[in-house]
């Protein structure tokens, strides 16, 4: 089997970059909708009229 050029090897370590921080933004999202359904509707902020 060849071996792999090293734009090959460069495309693939920036592909395995993109895909770690793909899943790491998705954990933090989750954990954030998680942390807000927890805190519901009568947490932080609360007081701030958001709503016009």
């Amino acid at each position: 089997m060849p071996r792999a050029t090293e734009s090959q090897m460069k495309r693939a370590r920036q592909a395995r970059m993109v895909g770690i921080v793909m899943a790491a933004t998705m954990i933090l999202w989750l954990g954030a909708q998680v942390l807000v359904g927890r805190i519901g509707p009568g947490g932080p902020g609360a007081s701030l009229n958001l709503q016009r």
